[in-house]
């Protein structure tokens, strides 16, 4: 499956043992004729689970206040149109 960055690869092994686990003796004979599909489907599961955790670790560090918004933009006190307006 490649490099799956930021997954270490033994826990990326330790991911797709209990996939392969799961499979019946049918499914491992498809996913071995047909690897690079299978390979890209739990590579976008991997990426979906990935996003999910980064929401809920993004959510909890905002509740903990271990991340802070402070507001950085200001508008201009002045804007000047570029073309006469109609």
């Amino acid at each position: 499956m490649g490099n799956i960055d930021p997954i270490d690869t033994n826990d990326a092994k330790i991911y797709l043992k209990r996939i392969v686990e799961q499979m019946t003796h049918e499914q491992i004979k498809d996913c071995l004729e047909r690897d690079r599909a299978y390979a890209k489907e739990i590579k976008k599961k991997i990426t979906a689970l990935e996003d999910i955790y980064a929401y809920k670790t993004f959510e909890q560090w905002l509740d903990i206040e271990k991340i802070t918004v402070k507001p950085m933009f200001e508008f201009p006190s002045c804007i000047t149109l570029k073309t006469k307006a109609l």
